[in-house]
């Protein structure tokens, strides 16, 4: 980390109104950057440059990101460090790239670092891509790491999509398990 040319940067100040007494306190968000220029960590601070947690419990978000920026993970943490609950619950979420930098994986995690279901009961997504860099599979996986069941929540377990040679869709089809 030290070899990464980093500033904190203050960018930007809003208030938070609590209830009927208008009383306003002012939260702070530190970011920092790599040479990129990609956000790596964001800290919220009160105005005295305290850590404060926000109203889901996350201080300080960390972002990690592969040589052509893509960002391969994110994980949320509380003022003292430890694992917290972040957006959708999740404490960790994952990606993958292919050689065109196309999004192939995104996998949710709880604070132990478990695999998380979304509201729909997924926790892993995976994708295909063709020549043209079109989404052509999408498939939906379970905390146990198998393809779902077609369920109230997820109306099918794999999305297939084709194109023609201009790029327009021309076939969507689905399957279930």
């Amino acid at each position: 980390m030290t070899s990464l040319k980093t500033l904190f940067l203050l960018i930007y100040i809003f208030q938070i109104s609590t209830g009927f007494s208008q009383v306003n306190k002012t939260k702070l968000k530190t970011v920092l950057r790599d040479e990129k220029k990609n956000i790596i960590e964001t800290r919220n601070v009160d105005k005295l440059g305290n850590l404060s947690n926000n109203e889901e419990g996350v201080c300080i978000v960390k972002r990690k990101y592969d040589k052509n920026s893509n960002m391969l993970m994110e994980s949320y943490f509380d003022k003292d460090g430890k694992r917290a609950a972040g957006f959708h619950n999740f404490s960790i979420w994952k990606f993958k790239y292919d050689k065109n930098n196309n999004k192939v994986y995104q996998a949710h995690y709880d604070i132990n670092e478990n695999l998380m279901a979304d509201n729909m009961g997924v926790a892993i997504y995976k994708f295909r891509y063709n020549k043209q860099n079109k989404m052509t599979f999408q498939g939906h996986y379970g905390c146990n790491k198998k393809l779902l069941k077609a369920n109230s929540n997820i109306l099918h377990s794999k999305w297939y999509w084709k194109y023609n040679a201009n790029g327009d869709l021309i076939k969507l089809r689905t399957k279930d398990k």
